[in-house]
C-alpha cells in the first residue's frame, strides 16, 4: 500500500540517510518501505524496514522524491500509532523488576495477537498459580521501552541494554529462557557469573537446516537457509562446548535432546540438562468419555505458517477417503489460519462433509471444541512433543498422525494411530479403522485421555520445572 502523494526527502528532515521509526501494535506482519525516485519519479531502489524499532536507510544519489509505503504479509491486525520521523531514544535510565526470576523470551501473546509463544504464557501462569510470580521480558533489537498487560502477565518490551540494566539491579536470582539467540546471549553473558539460567530449547533457534528442508522451496531458500544455519550452529557450539557453570539447558522430550547432542557432534555433561515434556493442563482440557457416534466426527486445529504442520496431508487423507461408501456420513473440520491456509485447503473446499474455518481458537474455545469431536488429526514432518495432539487426547481424542522425530515417546497403538512419514494414504487408513471399529475407537479414546495424565500433566510437569529455579536449593 503506497501513500498518493510523493514527498521530497528534505520535507521529512531526510539529509543523506532516513531516520525513522514506526509505531505499531503487534498482531500484523508490517514491514515500512521507502521508494527513492529521481526527478521525473523513476525509481532508483527501494529500502524495506521493520516496526517498532529505529530504522535507517541509506538515500541514494539522485533521489528527488520518496514515496511511502506499507508492506502487509499475511493475515492479522494492527492499529498504526504513527510514523515518528527520525530515532526514538532507546536508553531506560532504569528498569524496574518485581520478581527473583525473570522470563526472557523473543515473543510473548498479547490481545492483539494471542498466538506469539502462547506456551511461554501458560507457564508463567502455572507458576503463579503455585505461588511463584515472574517477570516476563520481551527482547525486541532497537526497540523503545513499553509495556503490555496479558491475562495478569505484565510484560516489558525493550532492547538489549534494557535487558542489561534489568539484570544488573541484581535482584533475579535466575532467567527463564525461551528462544534464546545470540543477542539474548551478549547481554546474559555478562550475568551468568551470579545468575542461574535456563534455556528451553524448542527446535526452530537450534535446529540445522538439514532438519527443516521441507520447508524450503528454491535454490535462493537454500542459500539462505544454509547460511542462517551456519551461523545458528557456530553460536550453539560454541556456547555449549564449554558451558557456563551456571547454565542448564531444558528438553521437552528425550528424542529432541539426543538430536540436539547429535548435530554438534557431541555430548552434554550429565546434570546440565533435563528433560521436562511441555505441561498439559489436564483440568481445562478434562476428560469426557466419548460415543461411538464421535468416531464419525475429525477435528484438524493447526498453524498454517508452514509445511512442517503437514496440512496437506491432512487434505490427502480426506480425498483419499472419498472412495469409502460411508465418506459423506463423516464430518472433517479443518480449522486454523496462515499463509498457507487458502493453498492447502483448496482441494476440499465444496465437500459438503468438510467445514473450513479461518481462525484462531483461544484454549477454552479448543476445549468446548473438542468435546464434539473424536478423532484428532494431526500429521506432522517433525515435532519434539505436539502439545496439540497430547491436549487433544487429554480430552479423549484420538489421535492420527505420523510417526517421526518426538511422535513415538508419546503415542503407542493403545492411544493413537500412527502411520509413516509423509503417508496420507496410512492416515486415511487409520481412519477408516476407527471408524469401522467403535469398540476400538472408545478403548483408543479412554487410553489416550490415561496417556497424557500419566506422561504429561501440568502439575506434575510444572512442579518439576519450578523445582529448578524455584526450589529450597534453586
Amino acid at each position: 500500500m503506497y501513500a498518493s502523494k510523493d514527498v521530497r526527502p528534505a520535507d521529512l528532515g531526510f539529509a543523506g540517510r532516513a531516520e525513522f521509526h514506526l509505531d505499531a501494535t503487534p498482531g500484523l506482519n508490517l514491514q515500512v518501505v521507502l521508494l527513492f525516485l529521481d526527478a521525473q519519479k523513476q525509481r532508483i531502489s527501494h529500502a524495506q524496514k521493520g516496526v517498532n524499532r529505529n530504522e535507517t536507510a541509506q538515500i541514494p544519489v539522485g533521489t528527488e522524491w520518496i514515496r511511502l509505503g506499507l508492506r502487509i504479509y499475511g493475515p492479522g491486525s494492527a492499529r498504526i500509532h504513527g510514523l515518528v520521523l527520525g530515532h526514538r531514544p532507546l536508553r531506560p535510565a532504569e528498569v524496574l523488576g518485581r520478581s527473583r526470576h525473570l522470563v526472557l523470551t523473543n515473543h510473548y501473546p498479547s490481545y492483539d495477537d494471542l498466538y506469539r509463544n502462547g506456551f511461554v504464557h501458560t507457564r508463567v501462569a502455572a507458576y503463579a498459580a503455585r505461588g511463584t510470580r515472574v517477570d516476563v521480558f520481551r527482547l525486541r533489537r532497537d526497540a523503545g521501552l513499553s509495556y503490555h498487560e496479558f491475562h495478569d502477565a505484565d510484560v516489558i518490551t525493550g532492547s538489549q541494554e534494557a535487558l542489561h540494566k534489568l539484570l544488573a539491579g541484581g535482584d533475579y536470582r535466575s532467567v527463564l529462557v525461551h528462544f534464546l539467540d545470540e543477542a539474548m546471549w551478549e547481554v546474559l553473558k555478562h550475568h551468568i557469573d551470579r545468575v542461574k539460567v535456563i534455556v528451553w530449547v524448542h527446535g526452530a533457534e537450534f535446529q540445522p537446516r538439514h532438519r527443516r528442508e521441507f520447508n524450503f522451496e528454491g535454490e535462493d531458500q537454500l542459500r539462505s537457509a544454509r547460511l542462517q544455519s551456519e551461523e545458528r550452529m557456530r553460536f550453539w557450539q560454541g556456547l555449549l562446548r564449554e558451558m557456563p557453570a551456571n547454565l542448564q539447558l531444558v528438553f521437552v522430550s528425550n528424542y529432541f535432546a539426543g538430536e540436539v547432542m547429535e548435530d554438534p557432534g557431541f555430548r552434554l555433561p550429565e546434570g546440565k540438562y533435563h528433560v521436562i515434556h511441555n505441561p498439559i493442563d489436564t483440568r481445562l482440557f478434562a476428560y469426557h468419555p466419548k460415543s461411538p457416534e464421535h468416531r464419525k466426527k475429525v477435528l484438524s486445529i493447526r498453524t498454517y505458517a508452514s509445511r512442517k504442520y503437514a496440512n496437506d496431508l491432512t487434505v490427502d487423507a480426506i480425498l483419499a477417503l472419498k472412495a469409502v461408501p460411508w465418506f459423506k456420513q463423516v464430518e472433517f473440520r479443518p480449522v486454523g489460519d496462515g499463509k498457507l491456509f487458502d493453498e492447502v485447503l483448496a482441494p476440499v473446499r465444496g465437500l459438503e462433509n468438510v467445514v473450513i474455518e479461518r481462525r484462531f481458537l483461544t484454549q477454552p474455545e479448543i476445549a468446548q471444541l473438542q468435546r464434539d469431536y473424536g478423532i484428532f488429526l494431526t500429521p506432522t514432518r517433525w515435532d519434539s512433543q505436539g502439545v496439540s495432539r497430547d491436549e487433544a487426547m487429554a480430552s479423549g481424542l484420538v489421535p492420527v498422525t505420523n510417526a517421526v522425530s518426538g511422535v513415538p515417546e508419546f503415542v503407542d497403538a493403545t492411544c493413537a494411530i500412527t502411520a509413516p512419514a509423509e503417508d496420507a494414504a496410512g492416515l486415511a487408513e487409520g481412519i477408516a479403522q476407527l471408524v469401522d471399529d467403535p469398540e476400538r475407537f472408545l478403548a483408543m479414546s479412554r487410553a489416550a485421555g490415561e496417556r497424557v495424565r500419566a506422561q504429561s500433566d501440568s502439575d506434575a510437569m510444572v512442579a518439576r520445572e519450578l523445582g529448578l529455579f524455584a526450589g529450597p536449593s534453586a
